[in-house]
């Protein structure tokens, strides 16, 4: 098991608990959900892992629950900003039993993308949102590509397709499903080889985008 990062150990304890009470009405809204997990994830099962997990960033509130039911044991770190709001969503993810790599494609990003190559190593699978965080909205950055052909791992393209959901005024029109909705969800793997091939980073970026978008409504 990886041990905690010291930026972990020193959340102070007046943001602890608000997570903490936060986290416990999150478990009980993600249980309520009815979850159809496609066929294809017979190989995420099967395989021997770890994957890059890649989804849009206004999918991201329920991939914490779709990971649990898939892997009961198998530990998952998220890539999640360095800013303000991103130290609150790290705390709250870690009440969720999730492990938070801090930073962007901006700030420390040789730094960041070394902490999620040490998680991989280590066997965690590691949940990135390509057009994170602060978007373009459905447009992919080069971050999740660099990892995959580095690490030489296969990327798994989530698509969610959502029974009845609201959906947020924000940036990424954040997507939360209604309590008791169903939740349809597919996966593409795209391996590094089939990325290495390709002519240009754009060319990756595009087919990278149209995995992700298969079963994605705008």
């Amino acid at each position: 098991m990886v041990k905690s990062s010291p930026s972990e150990g020193t959340v102070s304890r007046w943001k602890r608990l608000p997570t903490y009470l936060l986290s416990l009405p999150l478990r009980l809204w993600w249980k309520t959900l009815s979850i159809r997990i496609a066929p294809s994830c017979r190989r995420l099962v099967e395989g021997p892992g770890p994957f890059i997990i890649a989804l849009w960033h206004c999918e991201l509130f329920v991939i914490g629950e779709i990971h649990r039911r898939i892997f009961r044991d198998r530990p998952l770190a998220a890539m999640v900003s360095s800013s303000r709001d991103g130290e609150w969503l790290a705390e709250l993810l870690r009440q969720l039993g999730i492990r938070s790599v801090r930073g962007s494609s901006r700030r420390g990003a040789l730094r960041v993308y070394g902490e999620a190559l040490r998680h991989l190593r280590r066997g965690w699978d590691l949940a990135i949102t390509p057009d994170g965080p602060v978007g373009p909205r459905c447009r992919c950055k080069l971050g999740t590509i660099h990892l995959a052909l580095k690490s030489s791992l296969p990327i798994v393209a989530v698509s969610i397709r959502y029974g009845a959901a609201l959906r947020l005024s924000s940036w990424d029109h954040m997507r939360l499903p209604l309590p008791f909705s169903r939740i349809a969800v597919d996966f593409s793997y795209l391996e590094p080889e089939e990325l290495a091939r390709l002519p240009s980073a754009d060319a990756q970026r595009q087919l990278l985008e149209q995995r992700l978008s298969r079963t994605h409504s705008s």
